[in-house]
């Protein structure tokens, strides 16, 4: 059997070569029916539903307002070795419940001190603990699979 050189991914609907596709030995064209982009995209987008009650374009809202950087140390996302990691307020889900995207030495350990020692909190920590930027947003997709 011939196969062409680029196949059409069925989510973006973009032409790409066929190395930027998963294999699949049940297909026929031995590939998945998405391209490897679009797949962790998707992946990315389950993973924050699953975990926080947001979608992945809520997040890039955040990172956008952020310009990137830590909500709390204002370090950019580029100096860490992981990505900026969700903050929500624990025990609740959603995009209510989401306060910003804080660097993994905020998030593990800064924050979570702040929280039980309210003496250490100044006034921008006190602030950031009340916030919650999705709140005041309307999304088209609320991250409903309906």
């Amino acid at each position: 059997m011939i196969f062409r050189k680029t196949k059409i991914c069925s989510m973006c609907q973009k032409r790409k070569s066929r190395d930027r596709f998963g294999a699949n030995k049940s297909r026929k064209d031995g590939l998945q029916f998405y391209c490897k982009i679009c797949v962790q995209l998707s992946d990315r987008n389950d993973k924050l539903k699953y975990k926080f009650g947001i979608t992945l374009i809520q997040y890039l809202y955040l990172y956008f307002l952020q310009k990137g950087c830590c909500a709390l140390c204002g370090i950019a996302e580029k100096f860490f070795k992981h990505k900026l990691g969700v903050d929500h307020v624990h025990g609740e889900r959603g995009p209510d419940a989401v306060r910003g995207l804080l660097c993994g030495p905020c998030n593990g350990w800064l924050l979570p001190m702040l929280e039980k020692v309210p003496a250490l909190q100044n006034v921008l920590v006190q602030k950031y603990l009340k916030n919650r930027p999705l709140c005041r947003v309307v999304f088209l997709d609320n991250g409903n699979d309906e």
